[in-house]
């Protein structure tokens, strides 16, 4: 097992090094001369700064399509989408040798448990995209009274709606289309074929964006 200065090292490395190849820019350079707690400390707020930055949805939005080559030993790369690199790759990864560091402090006594994270980090925990902003169901509204609202949802290849809520139940009449996907709140991803003539009746409360990432335009009214 490498020490417990390289696995804080990788770790952050690997902060940066996903950030920088799902925005295409290039990754900072950080040596890794680290010798002290204070200079680990140091190195890890340098990557949550460079995450808080790096992670704003205008610096990755539509990097889930792109490809994405990773080095892996000398003349070899191995060739990724971006939400394959990002769920499958740099994440297992990144909570590795956050893991491996835990258990490096754990072997060499530090009295370090569950009930060890502050509190005030505790409670910022949250489910996934529970802290995103909602946005407009569709692209436009074509018609609406007090008891309906007819929307329309226009999706070029590789691109996404607002991050929405449906608070009431609708009727989705699809237009054109191959497929759409539903990458919802809970983290999971829901594949919806989207032929022409299609009708759909959906319950609400689900909260979601629309993704096209077929080739083909997508347009339904709901």
């Amino acid at each position: 097992m490498l020490p417990f200065t390289a696995q804080i090292q990788i770790a952050t490395d690997g902060v940066k090094g996903c950030l920088s190849r799902l925005s295409g820019t290039e990754a900072p350079k950080w040596p890794d001369t680290e010798a002290s707690f204070d200079e680990l400390r140091a190195r890890i707020r340098k990557s949550d700064r460079l995450r808080a930055v790096g992670a704003r949805p205008r610096s990755v939005d539509g990097s889930e399509s792109r490809e994405i080559n990773v080095p892996m030993g000398p003349g070899r790369t191995v060739p990724f989408k971006g939400e394959v690199f990002l769920k499958h790759f740099s994440l297992p990864n990144f909570f590795f040798h956050c893991t491996m560091t835990y258990a490096l402090l754990r072997a060499g006594g530090v009295e370090l448990g569950k009930l060890g994270l502050p509190r005030r980090r505790l409670s910022r925990v949250r489910l996934a995209g529970m802290e995103k902003k909602l946005g407009d169901v569709a692209t436009r509204v074509l018609f609406e009274n007090d008891r309906v609202k007819v929307w329309e949802m226009d999706l070029a290849p590789a691109s996404r709606s607002d991050f929405h809520e449906h608070t009431l139940p609708y009727v989705l009449c699809v237009v054109e289309g191959d497929t759409v996907d539903a990458d919802c709140a809970n983290g999971k991803s829901m594949t919806i074929p989207v032929k022409p003539g299609q009708v759909y009746f959906v319950e609400p409360g689900s909260k979601e964006t629309a993704v096209n990432r077929s080739q083909t335009p997508a347009s339904a009214s709901s």
